[in-house]
């Protein structure tokens, strides 16, 4: 029995040298193998977090995805609206016009300030038969706050107009015409992604009228109407 034990003994110490002189050579054990290249990556995030972290380096943005590109923007408006003749005591019966309207502004590359141009025909009548009807061509600025972008768009224009005028009544048959300067005021709201909708406030001064057979007296006028846009 103590051959026994003294042969197992001599096999624990000749293992066991042989474990420590492995351990202590080129090879390792598996787990020392296989634990050390994780805790050194463990130990690499845990900086690259730290340095992450570092108050004296900030945090990276992001860059923005609402990036907004100028653009070349044309609207048409078509205008319907009524009017009041500055001088009611000539035009008497007369001096509340309808109006319709087209008109076509242009803003390039965003611009807020653009070319505007357009014609209108209004006029009015008296049950004794007696007809005023006027033809008008405009040309002018007009500056449009965010032209190029989907939202509101107030804006304001002025310019020079020209007015045409027939007057016509029972035994009278007279034409006349002026040179004026007209402006206005505006705002449209998006209905669809090429449509929108609004009001608009125009007033024209400077204007001389001169029938033949009657007195000295103007085209001023006021007038409000509504507008129906079309952008692209």
């Amino acid at each position: 029995m103590r051959l026994v034990g003294t042969a197992a003994e001599s096999r624990v110490r000749r293992w066991g040298a042989r474990g420590q002189s492995l351990g202590q050579g080129p090879y390792r054990s598996r787990a020392e193998a296989l634990e050390s290249p994780a805790h050194e990556s463990d130990q690499g995030f845990q900086g690259h977090d730290q340095r992450s972290r570092s108050p004296l380096r900030p945090p990276r943005r992001s860059a923005p995805t609402n990036k907004h590109y100028p653009r070349d923007v044309e609207t048409f408006h078509m205008t319907l609206g009524v009017g009041q003749l500055r001088d009611d005591n000539y035009w008497q019966g007369l001096d509340e016009p309808w109006f319709f309207g087209l008109e076509y502004a242009s803003n390039t590359d965003g611009e807020q300030l653009g070319a505007e141009v357009g014609f209108l025909l209004w006029g009015d009548s008296t049950s004794p038969g007696e007809d005023m009807n006027a033809a008008e061509i405009f040309a002018g600025l007009r500056y449009t706050a965010n032209a190029d972008r989907r939202g509101p768009h107030p804006y304001v224009g002025v310019g020079g107009t020209l007015i045409g005028a027939k007057l016509k009544g029972p035994v009278y048959d007279e034409n006349d015409g002026s040179i004026g300067l007209y402006g206005h005021v505006g705002l449209t709201v998006p209905m669809s992604h090429s449509t929108e909708i609004g009001l608009d406030y125009r007033v024209v001064r400077g204007t001389e009228s001169d029938f033949p057979g009657g007195p000295d007296s103007d085209f001023d006028y006021d007038r409000l109407a509504l507008v129906i846009g079309w952008s692209f």
